[in-house]
C-alpha cells in the first residue's frame, strides 16, 4: 500500500467527526481483524469518502 497525503479538497473536518485512514500500517491492523474465513474472493465493501485505502 502506498502511503496517501490528503490535500484539499480532502480535508477533514473535525466539526464533522471526519477523519482519512492514510497509514498502511493501520490499515494492515483492521484487515487482519476480519475473520480468517473471508478471502481475496469475498466480496468486501468499504464505505465512506476518501481513496479506499483498505479496499486498495
Amino acid at each position: 500500500m502506498e502511503k496517501m497525503i490528503i490535500t484539499p479538497p480532502h480535508r477533514a473536518r473535525k466539526s464533522l467527526g471526519q477523519n482519512f485512514l492514510t497509514d498502511p500500517g493501520i490499515a494492515q491492523r483492521i484487515v487482519n481483524f476480519l475473520d480468517p474465513a473471508i478471502s481475496r474472493e469475498t466480496p468486501v465493501i468499504e464505505i465512506g469518502p476518501g481513496k479506499g485505502i483498505l479496499t486498495k
